[in-house]
């Protein structure tokens, strides 16, 4: 069994990353248990530990979770569909609020990297977002 983790997924709201993740689980071979990020807790981490997990969209979790994860367990990959790492998800966005984005010097982007870090693969939609974000994240 594999632990699917995403803030949403299709049955909450049809967007890119719900329909993408539904592509995932429903052609895989594997029985996939979905989990939402808001909803995770030591205790679904603990009796499941000995499964792979697959970290979609992650914003629901707390920070002490995301670290109790890298912690915990041995094997998890990421899909990365956005920029996680940036409070607004996208730099682009970040940079036309505030003027500038240097989020992966910040609490979020440091976790993000260790995150990422840890995890056995990260999955990106594109070879520039896998440059920008490891250009980025280079931990």
């Amino acid at each position: 069994m594999i632990i699917f983790v995403s803030d949403m997924f299709l049955s909450d709201y049809v967007g890119g990353a719900e329909l993408t993740s539904e592509a995932i689980i429903s052609k895989s071979k594997i029985p996939i248990n979905k989990v939402r990020s808001n909803q995770l807790t030591k205790k679904i981490v603990d009796n499941y530990s000995d499964r792979h997990w697959i970290f979609g969209n992650f914003s629901g979790m707390s920070k002490e979770m995301i670290l109790y994860c890298c912690k915990n367990l041995p094997t998890y990959s990421v899909i990365e569909y956005d920029y996680k790492y940036c409070k607004y998800r996208l730099p682009d966005k970040h940079i036309e609020a505030e003027g500038f984005c240097n989020c992966e010097n910040e609490i979020q982007g440091k976790l993000t990297s260790i995150f990422y870090a840890n995890s056995k693969k990260v999955w990106f939609m594109s070879e520039e977002q896998k440059k920008f974000c490891i250009d980025k994240l280079p931990a």
